[in-house]
């Protein structure tokens, strides 16, 4: 990437063929391209690649969404939330937290209250409050664990 900044090199041609490869390496390389560029026209097959079966891919993936701006990805992050592993789960709110929506938040609501690890619900309030803070200040007046988190992100945020 350093070199295409560098040399100012235009966006290979190719970028529309490599999202569509069975290879994992060159589907990262046309995932960070895209990002490089700003190249939003593939966002369906950049989506699409969230089912992929590759940590690494998978996490390039989510954090492209998140960059592109792709909106449309939310739904389909939501779902294949739950069966993630944790590493993937953190960056899927960190994903939402740029790109989620209303239903988001109301998703949220629901695993807020039933998550047990401390970490992970932390991510969760942190999604909350940057999509919507007077929401958030609902969840924590229910639970006063979750308002301790709250006031931890808005103190770091100053």
């Amino acid at each position: 990437m350093d070199v295409l900044h560098a040399e100012n090199i235009p966006m290979p041609l190719e970028v529309d063929q490599w999202i569509l490869s069975k290879k994992k390496a060159i589907l990262k390389l046309a995932v960070m391209v895209m990002v490089f560029y700003n190249y939003r026209n593939r966002a369906n097959e950049i989506i699409n690649l969230l089912h992929v079966n590759h940590k690494g891919l998978k996490t390039d993936v989510i954090i492209a969404i998140k960059d592109l701006y792709l909106y449309e990805a939310e739904d389909v992050i939501l779902s294949l939330y739950p069966d993630e592993i944790l590493e993937i789960q953190y960056e899927m709110l960190e994903t939402l937290a740029v790109i989620g929506s209303k239903k988001t938040l109301d998703f949220l609501e629901i695993e807020i209250r039933k998550q047990e690890l401390k970490d992970l619900k932390l991510k969760m309030v942190y999604c909350c409050n940057s999509l919507d803070p007077e929401r958030t200040d609902l969840f924590g007046s229910k639970d006063p664990d979750t308002q301790k988190m709250i006031n931890h992100i808005r103190q770091i945020q100053i």
